[in-house]
């Protein structure tokens, strides 16, 4: 049976999905199966680090901080799309 990776992005909060990244991060860096990774890992970090601090800009900020926030949550959204469909590729089905 091929395992497929669910996403379900759409109901993730900000901070789930701000751990998710995380948790990717930690699962591609030294791993020389996904060296080829159509992100970096420093690509990774700095997304991350810029969509946590949009988090906390638009918790103590106004409306264009929150559609900052907004944007970078779909930029990261859009990421992780990119690395899941690389990951099935390179996979091919196998969970292992």
């Amino acid at each position: 049976m091929r395992t497929n990776i669910t996403l379900a992005l759409s109901k993730l909060t900000m901070y789930r999905l701000l751990a998710l990244l995380r948790n990717v991060i930690e699962m591609f860096t030294g791993n020389a199966l996904f060296a080829a990774s159509p992100f970096t890992i420093a690509q990774m970090e700095a997304k991350h680090a810029e969509y946590d601090a949009a988090i906390a800009a638009a918790n103590e900020g106004g409306v264009s901080q929150r559609k900052n926030r907004d944007k970078i949550t779909n930029e990261v959204k859009d990421m992780l799309r990119i690395q899941a469909d690389f990951v099935r590729s390179v996979c091919n089905g196998d969970a292992a």
